[in-house]
């Protein structure tokens, strides 16, 4: 009986391995296709561009609404291609930082997010403790980082955005290990149903992908060097 349960864990814990290296296949595929995008768009004179990566930024909001509201009944394929358009649509809306900020503190803002995501992604993995209150704490905060970047359109407030900026590396650096043990955690209640488990995982990866993004913005914003 023993020997059995012991097969039948390394069975599952080689199936979650596979699970999340699917996640953080698509993901890395994803961050690597809005950095091409935003370098290449960057290359395009701004006035060429126009308004378009002001329009690329709110369909990648119609994009990820859609996305939750409709995956349950989407094929796997469908929301594989809305990952790839919302990848590409969010190098556009970033170009601009190539115009905004040194190549250096790019780099430096990427590295150190790199480094945080996967600190806090093990963490989530390995970790025992629930991380769900923490979790309804941080979506807290990211209402607020929201509503307050909103209002800080009209009074475009220095202060206002240091502290967003800050609170952000905060909530996004949490956000990051809670959406892993989700994940993890995922898994187990997931049929053993090849579709539905492709949909899942580019899910979870569009989950992580928003928070690298937003995790990257913040340390840029706080500590990038303007040109």
């Amino acid at each position: 009986m023993r020997s059995v349960r012991t097969t039948f864990r390394r069975a599952v814990d080689v199936g979650l391995h596979t699970y999340l290296l699917g996640v953080y296949k698509y993901m890395g595929l994803g961050l690597l296709m809005t950095a091409l995008v935003a370098y290449a768009a960057s290359l395009v004179p701004a006035r060429s561009l126009g308004i378009f990566p002001l329009l690329a930024m709110f369909s990648t909001l119609g994009i990820s609404f859609y996305f939750g509201a409709a995956l349950n009944r989407m094929a796997a394929s469908t929301a594989q291609m809305l990952f790839w358009v919302y990848s590409a649509l969010m190098g556009v809306a970033l170009s601009k930082i190539f115009v905004f900020y040194s190549a250096h503190s790019i780099a430096s803002a990427f590295f150190i997010t790199g480094l945080t995501f996967g600190a806090m992604s093990l963490y989530g993995h390995s970790t025992q403790r629930d991380l769900t209150s923490m979790g309804s704490f941080l979506m807290m905060g990211l209402w607020g980082i929201v509503i307050a970047s909103i209002v800080n359109i009209f009074l475009n407030s220095s202060m206002m955005n240091f502290l967003v900026s800050l609170i952000g590396v905060f909530v996004f650096t949490g956000l990051i290990a809670y959406q892993t043990q989700t994940l993890k955690q995922m898994y187990y209640a997931l049929p053993n149903n090849k579709e539905i488990r492709e949909k899942m995982s580019i899910s979870g990866a569009l989950s992580l992908y928003m928070s690298i993004i937003n995790l990257f913005l913040s340390l840029l914003n706080l500590m990038g060097e303007r040109k």
